[in-house]
């Protein structure tokens, strides 16, 4: 004789996004970024921003793909307010909410960096990318920086207070990564390094600039 015992138990929803940011990137349009939940409990199915305004009361849905972490919220209203939340859905339903952050379209919206911060751990002699997501408006230019002791975007800040003059930048600031025959900054923000060796690592950072303002990577 054979007892089979089966327990029932529900499946658990994905954890919540592992970080959420929002930007302006005009008058009228704002992006969202976000990271896979460190708890996925399962496949993800898609994402669901959720964008809401208080005054008056209005709350918007979008989906975006399981691979796709930016979305681009269109037809908002300028100098208003908005809350914005990612959500994880699985098969087992929807997870839990990420941290609501506030955004507003403006004009002359000054430069914001989307991607995350992380280390990146490659094999010898492989080719990396490296992403930068920025908004602004206007859209903001993207340099490459390397080096640890002082945040790029205080680099600049220095740099404007010393009129350019390169010869009076201390050692200790950051560098602008050499474009060679292996490494490449792209039109999408994003820097490639070819055949990665030894002498590539350290801490690469990007900086956004446009005409309202500078943001970096740290």
């Amino acid at each position: 004789m054979f007892n089979i015992i089966c327990p029932s138990f529900l499946p658990l929803v994905p954890g919540p996004p592992a970080g959420v940011k929002s930007a302006a990137a005009t008058s009228s349009v704002v992006f969202v970024s976000w990271l896979p939940p460190l708890k996925l409990n399962g496949i993800i199915r898609k994402y669901i921003v959720f964008c809401s305004n208080l005054h008056p009361t209005v709350m918007s849905e979008f989906e975006a793909s399981p691979d796709v972490y930016f979305y681009r919220v269109p037809n908002l209203a300028c100098n208003r307010k908005y809350s914005i939340w990612v959500v994880v859905v699985t098969a087992a339903g929807r997870g839990n909410s990420s941290e609501t952050i506030t955004v507003e379209p403006r004009a002359k919206a000054p430069a914001r960096i989307l991607t995350f911060n992380g280390t990146v751990t490659t094999p010898w002699m492989k080719d990396i990318i490296l992403p930068c997501k920025a908004v602004g408006d206007p859209p903001p230019t993207i340099k490459w920086l390397k080096g640890k002791n002082l945040h790029p975007v205080d680099y600049f800040k220095t740099m404007k207070a010393l009129n350019g003059n390169v010869h009076a930048k201390p050692a200790r600031y950051p560098a602008t990564v050499l474009i060679d025959g292996r490494c490449s900054g792209q039109s999408n923000g994003s820097f490639i390094i070819w055949i990665v060796k030894s002498e590539d690592s350290g801490n690469l950072s990007c900086v956004a600039s446009n005409n309202w303002g500078s943001a970096g990577s740290r």
